[in-house]
């Protein structure tokens, strides 16, 4: 009995000696990256309160439900004589919901939403409907790629849905219908990327090749001497929206800075 008992005690310690190994990994994964996650039922100043930002706020009634980029003094086109133009409008009659949204010519490529302000750590929550060639960019040259979910499960590629675009591809097909509305939970730490889509975890601490660091991954800031963006991989840069390909809605853009590692 007293064989039995001792047995017993020591399977108690050793799983909560693995438990506690385990809690500590999930906190210093937390102090790393933060919480992704925000209750979506938060009010505008309780987010505020946690140290978000809006970017866009889709969920804010105004008078003026519809205009074009220029009412956002929180964004830039990256040309100004571009096929496309961005637009707020309602997203339907019953709902006082606005959408980011962009109206592109068709056969003909559009122009790229940036941040005016700009921002070096971050957790990022995106809200978005896109059936098209699009991605969200960290710091205006690391993107997460944007486009119609892949029907693939085993060959998934860095071009598929939340991938990083000629980095990684997404670890599992986490897509929804093109017509759904979506959501990108992102952290990137120094050149560390971490994204949710819907949810789900598809990349995990991906770190961005030293080769790619300045050049950027995509259709990044700095190809262009116009864009005005500087190449220095170690200084903060914007958020940027990639419209020159094909349309994308955005319904809530938000952004929390964390301190420099």
């Amino acid at each position: 009995m007293i064989h039995t008992n001792l047995l017993k005690q020591a399977f108690i310690f050793l799983f909560v000696l693995m438990f506690g190994i385990s809690m500590d990994a999930q906190n210093t994964r937390s102090e790393s990256f933060g919480p992704l996650f925000d209750e979506e039922g938060m009010s505008h100043d309780q987010l505020i309160g946690a140290g978000w930002i809006y970017l866009f706020d889709g969920r804010v009634p105004s008078p003026v439900q519809t205009g074009d980029w220029q009412s956002l003094n929180q964004w830039r086109p990256r040309r100004v004589d571009a096929n496309n133009y961005w637009v707020v409008v309602r997203e339907d009659q019953e709902k006082s919901q606005r959408i980011l949204s962009n109206n592109l010519s068709e056969g003909l490529h559009g122009t790229d939403l940036i941040s005016t302000l700009e921002f070096q750590n971050f957790d990022l929550h995106v809200e978005f409907r896109s059936a098209e060639n699009s991605g969200i960019y960290l710091r205006g040259r690391y993107e997460v790629q944007i486009d119609a979910g892949s029907s693939r499960e085993n060959e998934l590629q860095f071009s598929d849905l939340g991938g990083i675009y000629a980095v990684m591809a997404p670890m599992v097909n986490a897509a929804k219908a093109p017509t759904d509305w979506q959501t990108f939970d992102i952290s990137i730490r120094d050149y560390h990327i971490t994204v949710y889509l819907n949810g789900i975890l598809v990349q995990d601490h991906v770190l961005i090749p030293e080769g790619k660091r300045r050049m950027g991954t995509g259709t990044e800031l700095g190809c262009w001497p116009s864009d005005g963006f500087h190449n220095d991989p170690s200084r903060p840069g914007p958020v940027m929206i990639q419209g020159n390909h094909g349309r994308i809605d955005i319904k809530n853009i938000r952004i929390r800075t964390v301190p420099s590692l």
